[in-house]
């Protein structure tokens, strides 16, 4: 899939809108659904076998219909979905954005920050 055609809206983008709209689950929702189409599409992954197990990958290549994964990890992709998992949480409390949250930036720590 090509970054020009991301199906999705902006809210996992910037998640701050949430904080703009108390009670419109909107954004709730499509935070929640582009979560998990970047989830499916292994670009997001939780391996609890080798911890630290969250990785976010930085997409695909298109030159095979984007079926190979680029295994490049770089902080700004990381930073954004943690930015979006604290601010889902901080919105709606679910302890689902908590272990995302927590999740990723454990392991930032260990894979960018040293």
């Amino acid at each position: 899939m090509s970054y020009y055609s991301w199906p999705y809206p902006a809210p996992l983008k910037f998640p701050s809108i949430l904080t703009h709209s108390p009670g419109n689950e909107t954004y709730s929702h499509w935070a929640s659904k582009a979560w998990d189409w970047l989830a499916a599409q292994n670009l997001i992954t939780n391996d609890q076998v080798n911890p630290p197990a969250w990785r976010i990958l930085d997409g695909t290549y298109i030159t095979d219909n984007c079926t190979t994964l680029t295994p490049i990890q770089w902080s700004y992709n990381v930073g954004l979905l943690l930015n979006a998992a604290a601010v889902m949480w901080n919105a709606t409390g679910h302890p689902m954005w908590e272990e995302r949250a927590m999740g990723i930036w454990g392991a930032a720590i260990v894979r960018i920050l040293p």
